[in-house]
């Protein structure tokens, strides 16, 4: 059995937020057979492990265990791993995750002769923004229902800062700007657009629509490799 049989379980014990997302996103893995050897761009390691580390995160604690308690590294890598069906440079997994305890991301502990990984800060920006962002890069593996999901905000002036973050964010995490305050997704993403409006600066202020069609819909295919 695969280390992500084993722990499908306990997502259906979990009436979270992101609860539906992540079964979703454990249906979508469990379709990849093999690892492959992948060259890491710098910065990706980090990425990958950060989005790991927020989806068990935002689950309640870790998808392996009960909430609250720490993952032992070596389980840590075939999670990340299975998820991705690449092979990790372990060393290099070390070395970031050292990296990540230093800027008190996250927690490295030893007991009984094992280095335990616990998140620091649970709703950390970036375990948030990396966590969302791979749960939507892995919808985009599925089949296009053809409807298109849209968020739109509107901040006051006062606030121009957050609304600068806001579009920033959004375009970092998969979505296509298709107005100066309006962005298009092609898969369902409420869930995450909560999250979002409930952590995020100036989330409060996002609006979301579900729509069949819409004006110049071709270019968004093209833009996210839809049949035409």
């Amino acid at each position: 059995m695969s280390l992500l049989a084993s722990i499908s379980p306990a997502l259906n014990d979990r009436p979270d937020l992101l609860t539906t997302a992540v079964t979703d996103m454990y249906n979508l893995i469990m379709t990849k057979k093999e690892k492959r050897i992948k060259k890491f761009e710098k910065g990706e390691i980090s990425k990958i492990i950060l989005a790991t580390l927020g989806i068990g995160a935002l689950l309640g604690g870790t998808i392996l265990i009960t909430p609250n308690f720490p993952i032992i590294i070596g389980t840590f890598i075939k999670l990340i791993e299975e998820i991705k069906g690449i092979k990790l440079p372990k060393t290099k997994v070390k070395r970031t995750l050292q990296q990540l305890e230093k800027r008190k991301i996250l927690n490295l502990e030893i007991k009984n002769n094992e280095v335990y990984v616990e998140v620091e800060d649970v709703w950390n920006k970036e375990i948030i923004k990396y966590s969302i962002q791979s749960l939507l890069e892995l919808k985009q593996k599925s089949k296009w229902l053809g409807k298109w999901f849209i968020v739109m905000f509107d901040v006051p002036e006062i606030e121009r800062n957050k609304r600068y973050y806001l579009r920033g964010f959004l375009k970092e995490i998969g979505f296509y700007q298709y107005q100066q305050s309006v962005y298009v997704f092609p898969y369902e993403c409420e869930k995450e657009v909560v999250l979002i409006k409930k952590i995020i600066e100036g989330g409060k202020y996002l609006s979301y629509i579900i729509a069949d069609k819409i004006e110049y819909e071709n270019k968004l295919k093209t833009y996210f490799h839809l049949p035409i």
